[in-house]
């Protein structure tokens, strides 16, 4: 039988995600635009596709790491301030990168996208 206390932290767990189903949504619809244009733009699609996983993937990490963090850091002697700190800047460092990759798959995309283009005629 299942530990009431593991009950109420998946009920607790499924509240923190559900907000988040629709970004989760995007993300996993980015990952299969991505995955289609691999063949016939093979970086960019590469480069988003690595971001909506690191999204995907980081997205609920970031909801239940903190409490995991917190813990460990407490239990190694540093304040709930430190913690908190270093969480934060993990977490958003994640983000961030996966941003990152985003705008340079767009940035790379539309380089590629020029490149096949024919030149204008007069």
């Amino acid at each position: 039988m299942i530990d009431s206390m593991v009950l109420a932290s998946l009920g607790r767990l499924w509240h923190q995600l559900l907000p988040q189903a629709p970004a989760l949504f995007a993300y996993s619809v980015g990952i299969v635009v991505a995955y289609q244009f691999r063949d016939r733009y093979p970086g960019p699609a590469r480069l988003t596709l690595i971001s909506m996983v690191l999204l995907l993937i980081a997205t609920p990490v970031s909801l239940l790491l903190p409490g995991y963090l917190v813990l460990v850091a407490t239990k190694a002697g540093w304040t709930l301030e430190q913690s908190e700190q270093v969480m934060s800047a993990m977490i958003n460092g994640v983000f961030a990168i996966a941003y990152a990759l985003i705008v340079a798959s767009v940035v790379k995309g539309r380089n590629a996208m020029s490149s096949n283009r024919q030149p204008a005629r007069e």
